[in-house]
């Protein structure tokens, strides 16, 4: 998944957690109508220049399916290994010519619908880059430890081994107004292998046990579908 999950924009201002590991970037746009090819060109421009090539980080381009209270068509999502990392790179982005090019485009193309820094901090599955649809969930959580727990139990569960896609946990660290704390992203390769899953699975006691664990422990405050337009992996 690129070390990314998903897609909260609009959520509030939080005192996340210091927490080493890789971090993400989930950066809302609204792209104007019919204008989502030439906003690929113009990232497909900045990746191709000098300064893109030193880029260490993954950038994947996200189209909103079911957006729930996000006003946000597309999401960029940029992931690195550190923030120090993320950081000395930007260092040397932001003042250059080819990214005032792009920043310039990208008026043009649409406008900016939020910004949120992510933490991930625990994933399960087999991560594929064949996985293209994401449901994302927001959560309040209480009792971190328990909500942990519970969806470590769930994805580790015998009746879970035939799992075809990815579940990752992230900590949200500086968002918007909402009081969000963590998100879950499922990755899938289609809609219908989603279904295909979840159907049944969630008519099983494990997965009704894991509702109520987790319910005890957080309380949901938004989910998203999101569809993989493109992915840059990282030039360095």
């Amino acid at each position: 998944m690129h070390r990314i999950s998903i897609f909260v924009v609009c959520l509030s201002l939080l005192a996340g957690p210091a927490l080493a590991g890789p971090t993400w970037t989930a950066i809302g746009l609204n792209v104007k109508t019919g204008k989502e090819a030439k906003l690929i060109a113009a990232m497909e421009k900045l990746n191709a220049s000098e300064p893109g090539q030193m880029r260490p980080g993954t950038i994947s381009l996200m189209r909103s399916v079911v957006d729930g209270a996000s006003p946000a068509t597309h999401t960029v999502i940029v992931s690195y290994d550190s923030r120090a990392q993320q950081e000395n790179y930007l260092a040397k982005l932001f003042p250059s010519d080819e990214w005032e090019s792009f920043q310039e485009r990208l008026d043009d193309l649409s406008s900016p619908a939020g910004i949120s820094r992510q933490y991930n901090l625990q994933s399960w599955g087999d991560e594929s880059d064949d996985d293209m649809v994401w449901e994302i969930y927001a959560f309040h959580v209480t009792d971190p430890a328990a909500f942990v727990a519970a969806l470590d139990k769930l994805m580790t569960a015998e009746a879970t081994a035939g799992f075809p896609g990815q579940v990752h946990l992230s900590a949200v660290a500086f968002a918007g107004q909402a009081d969000a704390t963590h998100l879950i992203g499922v990755g899938y390769a289609s809609e219908a292998e989603a279904e295909a899953w979840a159907d049944p699975f969630n008519q099983t006691q494990t997965w009704q046990d894991y509702i109520a664990a987790s319910r005890a422990a957080a309380t949901q405050r938004g989910s998203w579908l999101l569809r993989t337009v493109k992915t840059w992996q990282a030039n360095q």
